[in-house]
């Protein structure tokens, strides 16, 4: 144990030293001491703020203004006096200011010494924990004050004639109340210990409902009420909303028609809407409420439904839009429903029953049904309609055959004898037979005219026949627009001539070139300038424009003329296959109404649009508007070439041989035509009449070309030239097709045979002579 002295008596000192160190060794067990000596309160303090101590033990003859400066830094540490007999008063008043204890040491052992200073520790511990205590007991009260003033509840101390005693500040503002005494009662009924009341104060704009909760509690040594009030007026409103969605929630589910119902574990019903109630056919929720089933259907439907239940509690799982059969006990009422049932659990996710929704599909069912037998009287119905159909379409496919077939034998029977007469005029006209008078010259230009007027006819049916039939493929190229209008314009020069009409063109400063099939452009412009030239009067005039269109990637070919105009009526009729405006039998302007149906045909084929106006007296214009399929660079900077006609005509070779032509012809009239015409040419001639004839005539005679007309008796021309081919020493016989067949696909027919070439009837003499020309081995 540490000890302080504080005195500047050394006798004092050595007493206190020697009665100390007596102590020491006569309590073994006990604490020893060590003490520590100052003169003066200065050095004292000097001493505590480097070391603890124990105890202090101070002389006060030191001065009352040494001990009150002790007693002020050393407030913690325990003080004993130490005076003389005569400075006991002094001790005395000491002890009343703080010190522990005081001795007198002229009296003094170290019994006495030992047991104050003892004494000195525990009171000065006492003290301390006494101030801890008082300390904490004020920081509850003071914390008990923040919590009861800062706490959002009103909390009031209620005497028992209802003045309020205290008031936090929650309360305060409740009851609208100044800071300072109440002697007015502010409650006017009893308070109750225990109750709980609603309590509805109203404020300047609006009014709260609060919840008071009366306790019992001691204020000022008086029994009080202690009230505790809360605002509930957020919950009040709350539950009346909810009470709202409650009974919205009912209404819709009790204006739903589909039955709803919710069920228990043990499968009763505990809610169900008003369509339950009526399919149930119970007349309140009292005769629902806690039952099953078995209360209104028959024992083995209600046997079901509480199986399929236990099942879907048993699992889990929902039972979704199951259509099936019910029949109420009480009616005995057939009804089919759509079910969906599923499970009902609650906030821990424990199991708690489950809801159901029933809807009748009675009335669904019957006109599914009864629209199942119509779809399939329908199916009945679509399987007769698509016998008819496939009938029909055989009927049809066959009356297109019938009409192909009809087309090509018409096509060989008028280009037959079509070759004969054009063959002939042809012929007379080269003066094979010798020199023409004037009027001879002249009727034969008049039957070559009208001959090749009668094949172009034939032409324009076959054209549009192949274009229905999809069987025509436009050979695409680079072509020069100036080249073909011009190309096109002389063939109709000669009329226009005849019939003074005057032909105007116009073209643009640079060349225009464009991708296009050039035969069929030059096609259109024919029949559309050939219908101008036509339906002109004498001296009218006749023009060709085109304009290219750069933004738009077009160009425009326009064919216009002064002629007799089209009727506002007419202009959607122009452009029909077989139309003749003028269809009367004495009609001015001959034709079949196919040139214009060709034009458009063609036209779009070419991705290409074509369009009329029209005023009748004062002429058409007509317009094609053809796409501008840029052909590349190196490919539109030249002109394209027009192929020349194989140079002259044949002749016998130097050393005298003439070469030998083998001609398989039926007809007779165009056998005398060929073969008078090749003799002429310095051929040797030999004829068939039939297939078999010029298959034999091959195999002996080996002519040098064969010209094998496809249409004849016993053995067709295609045929015979698949026997020749097979003949390894007739293989290389160059083989030409002269045939009326120009239905689509015949070329391609002949040309698999294996014929070298094909040339459709009338065949031009000059076109035969130039082909064999470049058939015949050189």
């Amino acid at each position: 144990m540490n000890v302080l002295l504080i005195t500047d008596n050394s006798a004092e000192a050595q007493l206190i030293r020697e009665l100390l160190t007596r102590i020491s060794q006569n309590n073994a067990d006990g604490p020893t001491f060590q003490l520590e000596q100052a003169a003066t309160v200065a050095d004292g303090l000097a001493h505590l703020s480097q070391a603890a101590v124990d105890v202090i033990l101070f002389n006060p003859g030191l001065g009352t203004d040494a001990f009150a400066a002790l007693q002020q830094a050393a407030e913690s540490y325990p003080v004993i006096i130490l005076t003389s007999v005569e400075a006991e008063p002094l001790a005395v008043q000491a002890v009343r200011a703080g010190a522990q204890d005081y001795l007198v040491t002229g009296r003094l052992d170290e019994w006495q010494l030992n047991r104050s200073m003892r004494c000195a520790l525990e009171r000065q511990q006492l003290l301390l924990e006494l101030n801890q205590k008082m300390q904490a007991l004020e920081t509850g009260e003071r914390r008990l004050h923040t919590l009861i003033e800062q706490n959002s509840d009103g909390i009031v101390v209620v005497s028992p004639d209802g003045i309020i005693r205290f008031a936090n500040q929650a309360a305060r503002i409740i009851f609208d109340l100044d800071t300072g005494p109440l002697t007015e009662p502010m409650f006017d009924y009893p308070l109750v210990v225990g109750e709980t009341t609603e309590l509805e104060i109203a404020h300047p704009d609006s009014a709260s409902i609060y919840e008071m909760q009366v306790g019992q509690t001691r204020w000022a040594s008086e029994t009080c009420f202690l009230a505790v009030l809360r605002n509930i007026t957020p919950r009040k409103h709350t539950q009346e909303e909810l009470i709202a969605e409650r009974n919205l929630l009912r209404t819709v589910i009790n204006n739903v028609p589909d039955e709803i119902f919710v069920k228990d574990l043990d499968s009763r019903f505990i809610v169900v809407n008003l369509a339950t109630l009526r399919q149930l056919e119970a007349s309140s929720l009292i005769g629902v409420i806690n039952k099953t089933d078995t209360d209104f259907y028959p024992l083995e439907i209600a046997e079901n439904i509480q199986a399929e239940e236990a099942q879907i509690l048993q699992s889990g799982q929902p039972l979704v839009n199951k259509e099936e059969r019910v029949v109420t006990k009480q009616s005995n009422k057939e009804r089919w429903v759509l079910t969906t049932k599923v499970p009902l659990r609650n906030s821990e996710g424990q199991l708690t029953g489950l809801v159901g929704i029933r809807r009748d599909i009675t009335e669904q069912r019957q006109v599914r049904e009864t629209l199942q037998k119509e779809r399939t009287l329908l199916a009945q119905r679509i399987d007769e309609r698509t016998k008819e159909l496939q009938n029909a379409n055989r009927r049809l496919t066959h009356a297109l055959r019938v009409k192909d077939e009809f087309l090509a034998s018409m096509s060989h029977e008028l280009r037959t004898p079509l070759n004969a007469i054009l063959g002939m005029a042809e012929i007379l006209q080269e003066k094979v037979y010798g020199s023409l008078n004037q009027k001879q010259a002249n009727s034969l230009r008049i039957i070559q005219e009208s001959g090749r007027h009668l094949l172009a006819l034939i032409n324009d049916i076959l054209d549009v026949s192949k274009i229905e039939a999809d069987k025509v493929q436009l050979d695409f190229g680079p072509v020069v627009i100036e080249d073909v209008c011009r190309a096109s314009i002389r063939f109709v020069q000669q009329t226009a001539k005849t019939k003074t009409l005057s032909i105007t063109e116009s073209y643009p400063d640079s060349p225009v070139v464009i991708q296009a099939d050039e035969r069929r452009l030059k096609q259109i412009l024919v029949n559309l300038l050939s219908n101008a030239v036509k339906f002109t009067p004498e001296g009218g005039h006749v023009g060709l424009e085109v304009q290219p269109n750069a933004n738009d990637q077009t160009v425009s070919l326009t064919v216009w003329d002064t002629g007799i105009g089209i009727p506002a009526e007419n202009l959607e009729l122009v452009f029909q296959p077989f139309v003749q405006l003028d269809s009367r039998l004495a009609r001015q302007y001959e034709g079949t109404g196919l040139g214009l149906a060709l034009v458009q045909l063609l036209a779009e084929l070419h991705g290409a649009t074509v369009s009329v106006t029209s005023q009748v007296g004062q002429g058409s214009r007509f317009t094609v508007i053809m796409p501008w399929r840029q052909p590349p660079e190196s490919t539109a900077s030249s002109s394209p070439t027009t192929a020349e006609p194989a140079a002259g005509r044949p002749a016998p070779t130097d050393n005298g041989y003439s070469p030998l032509i083998l001609l398989a012809e039926d007809n007779a009239a165009n056998v005398e035509v060929m073969s008078s015409y090749l003799s002429a040419m310095g051929y040797r001639v030999i004829t068939a009449k039939d297939g078999l004839e010029a298959v034999t005539h091959a195999q002996k005679m080996r002519p040098d070309l064969i010209l094998m007309d496809i249409h004849m008796p016993e053995l067709d021309g295609l045929e015979a030239t698949r026997q020749i081919r097979t003949n390894t020493a007739l293989a290389n016989i160059p083989i030409v097709a002269l045939t009326a067949l120009a239905m689509p696909g015949d070329r391609e027919r002949c040309l698999a045979a294996g014929v070298d070439g094909y040339l459709s009837k009338p065949v031009s003499l000059h076109d035969l002579s130039d082909l064999i020309a470049e058939l015949l081995p050189k």
